[in-house]
């Protein structure tokens, strides 16, 4: 990721959290899904802490990807969009009462299944993120 300049959202945010600990910034992972009127998916992200802000989100790949115009990269390294719905706050952290071994044991954004005798990996089951109903509030 930092020498080929390719990873999904994850390994993005990841590699900035790593960056910014290094530097003895306080950051964190968070991820959950990412939703507007047309697209919903699962998405990764992090947060940085400075004082007197306190924690601020960076969006490494939507910024990353808009970094020919200032504005957008600005935007998402700072200042995300409403259209997040954060879901886990933590990378890897353990269920409780899990009796078989996780399907995602990075970020569960989608869930996990197990009956009494298994666990259902998520290539037995589909999911699917269906947005039923998107108004944007007038400023």
């Amino acid at each position: 990721m930092a020498t080929n300049l390719k990873g999904d959202c994850g390994f993005q945010a990841l590699l900035f959290i790593t960056m910014c600990r290094i530097a003895g910034i306080p950051s964190r992972w968070q991820s959950g899904w990412y939703i507007n009127k047309y697209f919903a998916s699962p998405h990764d992200w992090a947060l940085f802490y400075i004082e007197p802000y306190g924690w601020i989100p960076a969006d490494l790949s939507f910024g990353g990807a808009r970094r020919e115009i200032p504005e957008f990269r600005s935007f998402y390294f700072g200042n995300l969009d409403g259209f997040r719905m954060p879901a886990n706050i933590d990378f890897m952290i353990p269920f409780k009462n899990k009796k078989y071994y996780r399907s995602d044991p990075y970020d569960n954004q989608v869930g996990e299944l197990e009956t009494e005798i298994e666990n259902i990996y998520s290539d037995k089951f589909e999911y699917k993120i269906e947005i039923v109903n998107f108004e944007e509030a007038e400023i």
